[in-house]
C-alpha cells in the first residue's frame, strides 16, 4: 500500500462524536486499538482517569464500530495485567495479577473483549484468561 492509502486523524479515543464520525466516513472491517494511557506510577495519582481511557473508551470504539459493521477487533495490552512474577516471566497462561490502576484497567479492557467475543459481537483471538478465536 502507499502512503496516500493510509489516513491519520488526531483525537481522543474518548470522543464518541469522533469515533462515530470516523466509522461513518470508512468503510472500516477492522480496529486496531493501540490507544492507552501507559504510566504505572501516574495511574495510582489518576486511577479514574485511567479506567475511562483505557476501559471505558475501549467499549466505546467497540460499539461504535459495531454500529458501522466492524467485525474484527485487536486490542493492546500490557504486561502490567500479570504483576509481579515470582521468576519474572509471564506468558499468556500466566494468572492475572494487576498491581497498578494502569494494568487493571488494561485487564479490564481484556475482559471487556472476552463478554463481546464470547457474545459473539466481534471477531478475533485472545489467550488464555479471555476466549479462543471466534468465527
Amino acid at each position: 500500500m502507499k502512503s496516500k492509502d493510509y489516513k491519520y486523524i488526531q483525537g481522543d479515543i474518548r470522543d464518541e462524536k469522533l469515533l462515530e464520525k470516523i466509522f461513518e466516513e470508512n468503510n472500516l472491517e477492522g480496529v486496531m486499538n493501540f490507544a492507552a494511557l501507559k504510566s504505572a506510577d501516574e495511574s495510582v495519582l489518576k486511577p479514574k482517569l485511567y479506567q475511562e481511557v483505557n476501559c471505558d473508551a475501549v467499549e466505546k470504539l467497540i460499539d461504535a464500530g459495531i454500529k458501522f459493521g466492524v467485525k474484527y477487533f485487536i486490542q493492546s495490552s500490557s504486561a502490567a495485567v500479570y504483576g509481579n512474577s515470582k521468576d519474572r516471566y509471564v506468558d499468556e497462561k500466566s494468572p492475572t495479577n494487576p498491581v497498578s490502576p494502569y494494568g487493571q484497567s488494561k485487564l479490564d479492557a481484556e475482559n471487556l473483549l472476552k463478554k463481546y467475543f464470547d457474545e459473539r459481537k466481534i471477531k478475533g483471538r485472545s489467550e488464555e484468561h479471555t476466549s479462543e478465536l471466534q468465527s
